[in-house]
């Protein structure tokens, strides 16, 4: 999981934190199992502004293990402050692989977008 905060000021200009992990999964003397996101062309987008692309890359410890696991273990979430619209698009997200492309339509004032992969689906291909 990651996280970061994105604020508005009543000017309008806006500021954003550094995103950062917020979550691994590891048992004791385990390697943690990471699912890091990242974005291309910036983690900001405006109405009408610019398209962003976000990408999910599956860490064992220190080995990048995207590769392993298949596309269809890759849903997205979208959390916003509209949660019966959230739900119809998550459900549009589902197994669509380890890239997603962002629109215009997809964001609803400040949200957050989370890639999910089961930890169950990773450890089959470790």
């Amino acid at each position: 999981m990651w996280h970061y905060v994105e604020t508005t000021y009543s000017d309008g200009h806006t500021t954003q934190s550094v995103p950062s992990i917020v979550g691994n999964y590891a048992k004791d003397g385990e390697n943690a199992i990471q699912v890091k996101v990242f974005s291309v062309n910036g983690n900001l987008t405006l109405i009408g502004d610019r398209e962003v692309d976000l990408y999910a890359e599956v860490w064992n410890g220190s080995e990048n293990i995207t590769d392993l696991v298949p596309m269809s273990a890759f849903s997205w979430e979208r959390t916003s402050g509209n949660p019966e619209a959230d739900a119809n698009w998550n459900l549009t997200k589902v197994g669509v692989g380890n890239t997603i492309h962002l629109a215009d339509e997809d964001v609803i004032r400040r949200c957050n977008f989370d890639c999910i992969v089961s930890i169950e689906i990773i450890k089959q291909y470790i």
